[in-house]
C-alpha cells in the first residue's frame, strides 16, 4: 500500500498536468476564435464588393478612431466637414499635414469640434473621439499606398458595416 504523501505527490503532478494542459488548450481556443472571426469578417469584407487587399494596406498607412465621417464644427478655413474628406485632400497633397499631426475631432459641451494636434497630444478641454492619423509619418508613401489609403477612407462606412461584431 502506498503511503499519504506518495498519493499527494502523484495527486499534485497530475493537477498540474491538467492546468498546463488546460492553459495550452485555453490559449490555442482564443488563438483559432480570433483567426475564425478575422476570416468570418474577411469573407464579409470581400462578399460586400469591396478590395480587401486595398483595405488592408490602406490599414498599414493609417489608424483611424471613431467615425471620420461624423460631422464637426470646422474651425478651419477650408470648409471640409469630414475628417475623412481632410484626410484625403492631404494623402492627395503629400500628407503635408499628416506627417505634423492628426486630423482629429474632440466632443465638448455637446459639439463636436475639429481639434488637430501633434502626435500624442490632444486638447486642453474635451477629449478626442474621432481620429485620422499616419502610422509611419516618416516613409514617403508610395503610389500604391496612397491608393490604399483613399481607398480605405472613401469605403470606411461600408467597411465598418461589415466588421461590427454583434
Amino acid at each position: 500500500m502506498a503511503g499519504i504523501s506518495k498519493i499527494i505527490k502523484e495527486r499534485l503532478a497530475l493537477e498540474a498536468e491538467l492546468k498546463a494542459i488546460t492553459e495550452s488548450f485555453e490559449r490555442r481556443k482564443k488563438e483559432l476564435t480570433q483567426q475564425i472571426g478575422k476570416c468570418k469578417e474577411q469573407e464579409q469584407i470581400v462578399s460586400s464588393g469591396l478590395d480587401l487587399e486595398k483595405i488592408e494596406l490602406g490599414k498599414k498607412v493609417l489608424y483611424i478612431h471613431g467615425n471620420p465621417y461624423q460631422r464637426c464644427q470646422d474651425t478651419k478655413s477650408d470648409g471640409s466637414n469630414t475628417l475623412a474628406k481632410l484626410a484625403i485632400a492631404d494623402i492627395l497633397d503629400g500628407c503635408k499635414h499628416l506627417r505634423k499631426e492628426y486630423f482629429g475631432q474632440k466632443r465638448y459641451e455637446g459639439y463636436h469640434q475639429r481639434s488637430d494636434h501633434p502626435y500624442g497630444f490632444g486638447p486642453s478641454h474635451g477629449s478626442i473621439v474621432e481620429e485620422v492619423g499616419l502610422r509611419n509619418r516618416e516613409k514617403e508613401l508610395s503610389d500604391e499606398e496612397v491608393e490604399a489609403a483613399v481607398y480605405f477612407l472613401t469605403v470606411w462606412q461600408r467597411y465598418n458595416e461589415c466588421t461590427k461584431t454583434e
